[in-house]
């Protein structure tokens, strides 16, 4: 369970009168990458889902420092220079999206 200040209180009025009370989780922090969990700078909070997330592979989710990695994988693993066993697990399941795309 979470601590007293993680949660937040909503007051909510229903159709017969009485009054309900929410107990929702906070929101966490910054947007970080999935495998380095750099803070990612592109994703904001506010404003259009167009403006939150890059138009990119992977935006959102990865930096670019980590989709350079996963893209030259994938691309070895294509031309057969490596195998997929050879890859390291974190990045295994972008190196297969990637390859079904290419």
């Amino acid at each position: 369970m979470a601590s007293r200040k993680a949660m937040r209180k909503l007051w909510k009025k229903t159709p017969s009168g009485s009054k309900l009370v929410l107990v929702r989780r906070k929101k966490e922090g910054k947007h970080r990458c999935a495998l380095c969990h750099f803070i990612l700078p592109t994703v904001q909070n506010s404003g259009k889902k167009s403006e939150k997330v890059p138009q990119r592979a992977f935006g959102g989710h990865l930096c670019f420092n980590c989709l350079k990695k996963v893209i030259k994988t994938a691309t070895l693993v294509k031309e057969g220079e490596i195998s997929i066993e050879d890859v390291s697990l974190k990045i295994i399941p972008y190196v297969n999206l990637l390859i079904k795309k290419i």
